[in-house]
C-alpha cells in the first residue's frame, strides 16, 4: 500500500534487525518504518545504531508492543533523539496511509 503512493518510494524491506542496520547504512533512507520486536536485534537497538549510521534518516516506530519496560525504554530513546524518532500505533499508521 505504501508503494502505491506516488510521493513514497520503498527502497528496501528487511526481516530482522541486522538486515535493517545494513540497509540503513547502505541506502541512507529518508524514513525508516521500524518494529520494536525485530528478531536478531530489537528495534530499539537498531534505532540507536541507525542514528549513528544514517543520521539524516527519520525513524517511525510501528509496534503493538505494550510492555511497560519496552515502552519506557522507547520513550527514553525518543527523549534523547528529538525530531528523529517517532512512535505510532499501527491503527494510526493505517489512517495516515489511507488503509
Amino acid at each position: 500500500m505504501l508503494g502505491e503512493r506516488l510521493e513514497l518510494k520503498i527502497v528496501g524491506e528487511v526481516t530482522d534487525g541486522l538486515q535493517a542496520l545494513q540497509r540503513a547504512d547502505k541506502l541512507q533512507p529518508d524514513l525508516i518504518l521500524l518494529d520494536i520486536g525485530l528478531p536478531s536485534l530489537n528495534g530499539i537497538e537498531v534505532a540507536r545504531q541507525v542514528l549513528k549510521l544514517s543520521p539524516k534518516s527519520k525513524i517511525l516506530f510501528v509496534s503493538q508492543e505494550s510492555s511497560a519496560d519496552v515502552v519506557s525504554e522507547t520513550l527514553t530513546l525518543l527523549s534523547r533523539s528529538p525530531c528523529s524518532i517517532h512512535f505510532v500505533a499501527p491503527y494510526l499508521l493505517m489512517m495516515l496511509v489511507g488503509g
